[in-house]
């Protein structure tokens, strides 16, 4: 049964028939269209899309499967509630089907409403902010399709109020409602609060089963002993679904009454939306849900409904939206030694001991040690004028042509990071890697560069700092006595501390007494430790000389909250208020005790593993034999003339992520070309090319594209009719008129067919409009050339003479490109002539012409029609037969 076979009247709101069909003239309406339709639109009935069931989600997270799933599970909620509270739920539901004169069915395919509607009016992801203008879109669908007004009013309040349940209290007192009523409808309340806090489970990470035991102890006499093992294992059960459904935004695991954990590992396919389609836009979403809930005995068990006819899925090609990464070509002949994969600095590193070839480090996370350094991708969905990366935004920072780093760029680089690492406690030792491998792939010897021959050390030393801090939380403490001293004595103290015993002397005073703080954390006798508080001891002639004492007994104060914990990152960078210092003054102040430096304690040992981790690397860079980076020609040709890329990754196998609020994702493991990554797109027709034959050469069968195909199909997402996989990467005759210009807005007109030379003409009129257009990108620019284009193509592929057609490209450009300050420049020329007299225009003149303008600022040409003009002498512009 198609969507076109049902057709109800108002009657049927609350039937089980008329469920589906209201019910997806309310997904219709809200869930399926984009974020950009206002809450208020909502509410108006404004659509801006009539298409909706295009094989583009425009709400991945809150959109219809959420809603169907959370409507459902109101259903299976209250069987369980049912089942564990009998006597208390049965009174409740009588009191509402009195209440609203409406049968069992009835009454819950209301709640069931209630359950879809919950996010209507949802402007974005996140916090909900919109959870009253969904009650009220809500309300206006019921009132609208026949239900009694204040029936819908209640009802609806129940979405906005789910997780209040005294403001749900306040709001029903006007009514004058009886109190079984009152709490008949709170237990409605909590159906629909605890359906869509077990659906948050997608999207959390961890989830904390203590959550649902307050909520249900807020209406039930909840026992754990009793009732955590039936709702637990129904939320064991919808991971389970989620996982099943690949709608598992987030890798979950459930932390249990008892504190155990549970799940499921991260699955490589966890979250897809090619799956996600099929239910997101099914003829029927909640006839769809129903029939993939049926699937597994235990909801199908807790529904005991069977799902219609009309629960067929989605079953066409969805819209082609993928994980974008901007790099130039660079990367691509890097890709030749590793396999072909698109992985992190740090696997470069590990597996291959290679190092990009250019690129930014420090904004790329790269300054701390915790740094994992994963791809980062957009999603082409991206909105431009946002917070979120988008294609222009990708192609703008991301996708440009830097040249490799060169011999002395590294070598200066290298002193620089490799001179004193110390002062930040290794913690850019990731970025010291890269540049050790980066050297060796440009032929340098490590072994001549001095600066780098103590980093092992170095290392040692700083990894002492960590373990000093270690035995903070064990048997070295603040001598008692120093925290009772005046403000002043205090200021004195702290300036005599950083005077003697600074990051450098502690270091310097580590290398010359060659004691190891990591031998004395592994035997932390009191003689032991004596060596360190001797260390940390001020000069005689100090105010105070012993700072610090041993203690042997464990530590019985209380955990407390401090600023050490969440501070962390700082400490372990030695910056700012965290640096070793400061540290030490916070310590034997008192203001950092044992239990703060307990708490830290873990975080700081995992921190210190990675480290030793990527030293194991920093060894292998500088002991291994010498290996210059050698490249085919053509492969070295991509790194010494790059070209911009975008790498197009299709599926949500291996990517999660990372940011929601910039929607930045990153990769979970490497990405393979050809398998992983099938789609690359470009600039230019000649950089098409480039990149073919990189394909053809390494036998990689990629899909090569231009930037102007994604901007077609960015562009067609807000359409009601997204482009899919195969219409951007095989375009019809039509689409293909607008293939080469990087950002147009409508098809180019029909021409007739090209001669050779022509079409050369042609490649290289749109190279250098692409060319403009990357490096302007100005709306109004972008208007202009996109004119431009249209005209000179019409020239070129006329029947004007060679002659002619020169003229009038030239015309052409000189008309789009003339300076937009012309008036100041007449003027300017205005007082070169009156100022002539004094022979200071004069002067003015010669010089414009000695460095290679014109005379006048009037008749000075922009660079786009100069470079034009290059370009137009060099065609062949041959007539047409």
């Amino acid at each position: 049964m198609g969507k076109s076979d049902i057709a109800l009247n108002d009657s049927k709101l609350l039937s089980s028939q008329g469920w589906y069909y209201f019910g997806q003239l309310l997904i219709d309406s809200t869930y399926l269209q984009p974020f950009k339709l206002t809450s208020n639109g909502a509410q108006q009935k404004k659509r801006v899309k009539n298409n909706t069931h295009n094989g583009y989600i425009e709400r991945e997270i809150h959109g219809a499967m959420h809603a169907s799933r959370v409507a459902w599970s109101t259903v299976m909620l209250h069987r369980l509630c049912q089942q564990q509270y009998p006597d208390q739920v049965q009174n409740k539901i009588q009191a509402l089907m009195k209440f609203s004169n409406l049968s069992e069915e009835e009454l819950f395919c209301l709640i069931r409403y209630v359950g879809l509607g919950h996010d209507a009016a949802r402007e974005g992801d996140g916090a909900d902010r919109w959870e009253s203008k969904s009650a009220t879109c809500i309300e206006l669908f019921l009132k609208e399709h026949g239900l009694n007004p204040q029936l819908a009013a209640i009802f609806s309040r129940l979405a906005s109020l789910k997780d209040k349940p005294q403001e749900l209290a306040n709001y029903l007192a006007s009514y004058n409602l009886d109190e079984n009523v009152i709490e008949g409808l709170q237990y409605a309340r909590l159906l629909v609060s605890l359906a869509d806090c077990f659906d948050i489970i997608r999207c959390n990470g961890s989830f904390d089963f203590a959550f649902i035991e307050r909520k249900l102890a807020e209406i039930f006499p909840y026992s754990k002993d009793k009732d955590a093992s039936v709702f637990f294992d129904y939320a064991k059960h919808m991971l389970q679904l989620l996982k099943r459904q690949k709608d598992l935004y987030f890798p979950t695991q459930l932390i249990g009454p008892n504190k155990e954990i549970f799940s499921l590992g991260d699955g490589e396919e966890d979250y897809s939306v090619q799956e996600k389609v099929k239910l997101e836009h099914a003829d029927y979403a909640s006839a769809a849900m129903l029939d993939s809930l049926n699937q597994d005995l235990y909801f199908q068990q807790l529904l005991n409904t069977e799902a219609p006819e009309c629960s067929n899925p989605y079953d066409k090609e969805p819209a082609f939206n993928p994980y974008i990464h901007g790099t130039n070509s660079a990367a691509l002949a890097l890709m030749t030694q590793t396999d072909f994969q698109l992985m992190s600095a740090i696997e470069m590193l590990e597996q291959y001991g290679l190092a990009p070839l250019c690129g930014e480090l420090t904004q790329g996370g790269f300054s701390t040690a915790m740094a994992d350094g994963k791809p980062c991708f957009a999603r082409l969905s991206g909105e431009d004028n946002s917070n979120e990366y988008s294609l222009k935004k990708v192609i703008r920072n991301y996708a440009k042509t830097n040249k490799a780093v060169s011999k002395e760029e590294c070598l200066d680089n290298l002193r620089h990071y490799g001179a004193n690492p110390s002062r930040s406690l290794f913690s850019s030792i990731s970025i010291i890697n890269i540049y050790l491998a980066r050297a060796r792939q440009l032929g340098i010897n490590l072994r001549d560069i001095p600066e780098i021959q103590s980093l092992e050390k170095d290392f040692q030393q700083s990894m002492d700092i960590f373990y000093l801090y270690l035995l903070f939380s064990t048997h070295i403490v603040a001598k008692k006595g120093i925290k009772e001293l005046s403000y002043e004595d205090e200021n004195t103290l702290g300036d005599e501390m950083e005077e003697h015993l600074s990051l450098q002397k502690i270091l310097k005073k580590l290398q010359q007494s060659d004691i190891s703080i990591r031998d004395i954390y592994n035997n932390p006798t009191a003689e032991n430790c004596q060596k360190i508080i001797t260390l940390l001891t001020l000069p005689a002639h100090c105010k105070v000389q012993q700072l610090f004492e041993y203690v042997e007994e464990p530590l019985k104060e209380p955990s407390k909250y401090k600023q050490l914990e969440t501070q962390w990152g700082y400490m372990v960078r030695n910056v700012s208020s965290w640096s070793f210092e400061s540290m030490l003054y916070q310590t034997y102040t008192g203001r950092y005790e044992r239990v703060d430096f307990q708490r830290v304690a873990p975080k700081l040992l995992s921190y210190m593993e990675t480290l030793e981790k990527r030293f194991l690397v920093t060894q292998s860079l500088l002991q291994d034999s010498q290996k210059p980076l050698v490249l085919s020609a053509e492969d070295l040709d991509l790194v010494e003339n790059p070209l911009p890329i975008i790498l197009c990754y299709d599926q949500s196998r291996h990517i999660r992520i990372f940011s929601m609020g910039s929607q930045e994702y990153r990769t979970q493991k490497p990405l393979k070309l050809g398998e992983d990554i099938q789609t690359i797109a470009t600039d230019t027709e000649t950089n098409i090319k480039r990149l073919k034959a990189y394909s053809d050469r390494h036998q990689l069968n990629l899909n090569i594209i231009s930037f102007a195909d994604l901007e077609r199909a960015h562009n067609s997402l807000s359409t009601e009719h997204p482009l899919s996989s195969q219409q951007v990467l095989q375009p019809s005759a039509s689409e293909s008129n607008i293939h080469s210009s990087f950002i147009l807005e409508q098809p180019l007109p029909t021409q007739p067919i090209p001669s050779r030379s022509s079409n050369a003409d042609i490649i290289a009129l749109r190279e250098f409009c692409a060319q403009q257009q990357v490096r302007l990108n100005q709306t109004s620019v972008l208007k202009s050339l996109t004119r431009f284009q249209e005209e000179a193509e019409r020239i070129i592929l006329s029947n004007l003479s060679s002659v002619e057609k020169r003229t009038q490209l030239k015309a052409c450009a000189h008309h789009e490109f003339e300076h937009r300050h012309y008036a100041p420049r007449l003027l300017a020329d205005a007082l070169m002539l009156i100022s002539s007299l004094a022979l200071i225009g004069l002067a003015v003149g010669i010089t414009r012409i000695l460095t290679g303008h014109s005379f006048f600022f009037s008749a000075e040409k922009t660079r786009r029609e100069t470079e034009f003009i290059k370009i137009a002498d060099t065609m062949e512009l041959s007539a047409r037969a």
